[in-house]
């Protein structure tokens, strides 16, 4: 457990100083993040829903067995989660590029930094 909270501390530390430095960064990583947290909550939610069905039902069947399997090993699923959140973020990171948003970063960077001159100036 001491393990993988350590990991997450430093993936997050990763995360957040990426995400941070830039405010395109930090809406583009906010949504991303948040888009990817409501899926998996709906994940687990339904899985969930569907095993409690299953029990209360007691309806033999492929479809419900897999739901009740599925809730018999949350410990794997925790650990795929924690796979995709990684995951997700690398190629969160790969799109932020391909799509060209580090050149509207650039951009922003740029406008900021003439509007501090240009108000330096006025002065």
């Amino acid at each position: 457990m001491a393990l993988f909270d350590t990991a997450d501390g430093i993936l997050m530390l990763g995360t957040y100083t990426w995400a941070y430095i830039n405010p395109v960064r930090k809406i583009y990583y906010n949504l991303v993040i948040t888009f990817f947290s409501i899926v998996v909550a709906f994940v687990i939610g339904g899985i969930e829903l569907l095993n409690i069905i299953g029990e209360q039902v007691r309806v033999g069947g492929t479809f419900l067995g897999f739901f009740a399997m599925l809730g018999d090993n949350f410990n794997l699923i925790g650990y795929l989660i924690i796979v995709l959140f990684v995951g997700t973020f690398f190629i969160a990171k790969i799109f932020y590029k391909a799509l060209g948003s580090e050149e509207l970063e650039h951009k922003f960077d740029e406008q900021e930094g003439n509007n501090i001159v240009g108000a330096n100036n006025e002065k």
